[in-house]
């Protein structure tokens, strides 16, 4: 682990009252099928073939944000970012099969009772709730937090800061565990402490903070 970067010692989860996870490539593989839908919607709708910029891009962001950035670029009226995203999420449900990280259930199971647990994602509803019932981790949650419910996606803070509101506690009694470079940047802008998951496959963020964790799943269920 790179130096000026937090160690298991220094971790102690007995410190929170409650956990706020990201879902997306946080608990759950989901990016892949994210983009696959997207890209095959934009190609259906618009002709158009994604562009490495465009799958960067995707990473960590909405499908609203992607779709309105494609559409200036195209210059296209004729089509909303709302057209494209009901159409991906359309084509997600249909694809779409829960890979869950290694060490995700064992370590919610652990603390289910002990901590509050919370989402706190850009996801809609529609999707958390397919999402968690696919991965068998419905009724885990005790709360579920998504960017339906707030006026700002992620890096704005808004969601995390709804979660710590929703669980009823302040944000230095949270812990936030993250993927994303857009992620970490709304925890710590909601001013929570911050765990950033490094699972199997995922892009590390280019940007870390000093004062973020570093860990795999099974690395936490050993704090």
């Amino acid at each position: 682990m790179k130096d000026g970067f937090f160690t298991m010692r220094q971790l102690d989860l007995s410190r929170y009252k409650a956990f706020l996870f990201d879902f997306d490539n946080t608990l759950v593989a989901t990016e892949q099928f994210h983009v696959r839908a997207f890209a095959r919607a934009v190609h259906d709708m618009l002709g158009y073939d994604m562009l490495e910029e465009d799958y960067l891009d995707f990473v960590g962001n909405t499908s609203m944000w992607l779709a309105e950035k494609i559409l200036k670029r195209l210059g296209r009226t004729d089509v909303t970012p709302w057209d494209v995203t009901v159409l991906k999420r359309r084509y997600t449900e249909e694809d779409f099969r829960a890979i869950v990280y290694p060490g995700v259930p064992e370590f919610l199971h652990k603390y289910k009772g002990q901590k509050i647990l919370s989402l706190a994602t850009n996801s809609p509803h529609v999707f958390i709730d397919m999402a968690l019932e696919r991965a068998n981790l419905t009724g885990i949650m005790d709360f579920v937090v998504t960017g339906d419910d707030a006026k700002r996606f992620k890096p704005k803070p808004d969601i995390f800061l709804l979660a710590a509101q929703t669980v009823g506690l302040p944000v230095e009694e949270c812990l936030a565990f993250e993927d994303s470079e857009t992620g970490l940047q709304a925890a710590k802008a909601a001013g929570l402490d911050t765990v950033m998951v490094a699972n199997p496959g995922n892009t590390i963020p280019n940007v870390i903070p000093n004062d973020v964790w570093i860990f795999t799943w099974p690395q936490l269920l050993e704090a």
